[in-house]
């Protein structure tokens, strides 16, 4: 509520100066998405085919193939039968032979479907490795990791969650990221039953929200705003409205979200951009009523005292007095 209280502030303020804007750029690196589960590779089999594909398809599993999953298109397989176990039949992997940075990103996300989640241990191997391959250059993470339920289920898996492999192969290269592996643990025995299993969405994500991003970019605004010097007639109204906007959706976010700006001095930003408000404020009210004080002062008639009227009319008489004399002294002597 406080953050629409202030953008609605906000807009009321610039309507004649400019406006605010808080949406996130369409380049920025929040998530990396690596698939929406519309590109297969090209072979299933075994080697380095870009896209999505089953590795067990050499030992006659069912390929991956697109299909629409509760109206999603995702990547998955349709399991029957009774004689396998989901390791040993179904094995998620991707491959991009365009290596991806991942020194940034926090979070491995994806969507994952099950059509009946009572088939599935709450077992799973995953891969992340930097070799185009499994088992070499690898950070992995192994048991029960999540718990799945009937339908679409989203995973977010931490890096740091994840363990990197220190045999002689080496641990996975965050700087050139290529593969991705999923294997999920469970016997089944489904008779006439089908059971589909499909995957969606994979991305990495730094853990910045886009709420997060927003602050951020109102906050990169507001650093030219760092004194009152820097706060005119002409932008004034548009700087109180920035930092009203920027205060209220600060209060808005999680206790992680205000501590990873806190680390990063955009609070600071934020306060000293709204002292230099304030200073100019009371800077416009010091000026305004110095003006009162002069034109109260220039607006009055000079007063004569008393004392300096009595000094002049007796200088007056004074000199009639002395006119007087002088012409009865020359009378005299004409006399």
């Amino acid at each position: 509520m406080k953050r629409w209280i202030a953008f609605i502030l906000a807009a009321l303020m610039l309507l004649s100066f400019s406006v605010i804007t808080a949406s996130a750029k369409e380049d920025d690196q929040t998530r990396i998405l690596i698939s929406e589960g519309d590109d297969l590779a090209e072979s299933q089999a075994s080697g380095t085919s870009v896209g999505w594909r089953n590795s067990k398809v050499d030992s006659g599993a069912a390929p991956l193939k697109l299909m629409e999953v509760d109206g999603e298109l995702a990547v998955g397989v349709v399991l029957t039968g009774s004689a396998a176990e989901f390791h040993n039949t179904v094995r998620f992997l991707y491959y991009t032979d365009t290596p991806v940075d991942l020194t940034e990103m926090k979070y491995l996300e994806f969507d994952f479907y099950i059509s009946n989640a009572e088939h599935y241990n709450n077992n799973i191997n995953l891969e992340l490795t930097s070799s185009g391959r499994q088992d070499y250059e690898e950070m992995s993470i192994y048991g029960n990791v999540f718990k799945l339920v009937d339908g679409w289920n989203h995973i977010k898996i931490a890096l740091s969650d994840m363990k990197q492999d220190t045999s002689p192969a080496g641990p996975l290269d965050l700087t050139k990221w290529n593969f991705f592996r999923l294997c999920l643990n469970g016997a089944y025995d489904l008779g006439d039953e089908e059971l589909t299993l499909a995957i969606d969405n994979l991305c990495f994500w730094n853990g910045i929200d886009q709420d997060t991003l927003d602050v951020m970019e109102m906050i990169e605004e507001l650093k030219d705003y760092n004194s009152k010097d820097k706060i005119n007639a002409k932008n004034y109204n548009a700087v109180k409205a920035k930092v009203a906007a920027a205060r209220a959706a600060y209060d808005d976010l999680s206790d992680e979200a205000k501590e990873m700006i806190k680390d990063q001095e955009g609070l600071r930003v934020i306060m000293t951009a709204d002292s230099a408000i304030e200073k100019y404020e009371e800077a416009l009210a010091k000026e305004e009523e110095n003006k009162d004080n002069q034109d109260d002062t220039t607006g009055e008639e000079p007063q004569k005292s008393g004392c300096s009227g009595a000094i002049s009319l007796c200088g007056g008489a004074m000199m009639l007095l002395a006119a007087a004399w002088i012409s009865m002294t020359a009378r005299k002597k004409e006399d």
